[in-house]
């Protein structure tokens, strides 16, 4: 294996090490909030945030490695790439960045689903508010025109019933 290939390889394992980490950060989020656990889903997102940092940097690396073999920071140039690290497949570069591939798009995927429970979650708390509010469900805070907030439509909240 040559210097390009063992570098590639390297960065790689990491990028694919970190991408676990960032899935397993995915799911204890998604217990979080299907536990009601908003001190864990503080502590996941925190730790979220810090694995996505590293994971831009690992990327860095590889884009480095590809513009120093001048290819395009794309699909194409990375395929390029590993074809020129590895042409005969046997260090398994090709299988790590389809793993990377494949991770990743898992982690997506959680995250839209927990991006989804969220919004969710959110709709009915506003919709409960304003139901405590005394205002219809869906409808916004109004304002006066003193840039005060009207609390009800009809003078009556939930509260006060």
């Amino acid at each position: 294996m040559n210097t390009n290939s063992a570098r590639l390889k390297h960065a790689l394992d990491a990028e694919v090490l970190l991408t676990e980490k960032l899935y397993q950060l995915v799911q204890e989020e998604h217990q979080a909030l299907r536990q009601q656990n908003f001190d864990g889903l503080v502590a996941s997102s925190e730790q979220k945030q810090g694995c996505i940092v590293e994971l831009e940097e690992q990327a860095k690396t590889r884009s480095k490695m590809l513009q120093e073999a001048d290819l395009d920071l794309d699909k194409e140039g990375m395929q390029s790439l590993i074809r020129q690290c590895d042409p005969d497949g046997s260090s398994g570069i090709a299988r790590l960045w389809a793993r990377l591939h494949r991770l990743l798009s898992d982690c997506h995927h959680l995250n839209r689903v927990n991006s989804h429970v969220v919004q969710t979650r959110l709709h009915y708390s506003r919709q409960t508010m304003a139901l405590l509010r005394g205002q219809p469900p869906g409808t916004t805070q109004q304002y006066a025109a003193n840039g005060q907030a009207i609390h009800s439509l009809n003078g009556t909240t939930l509260a006060n019933a």
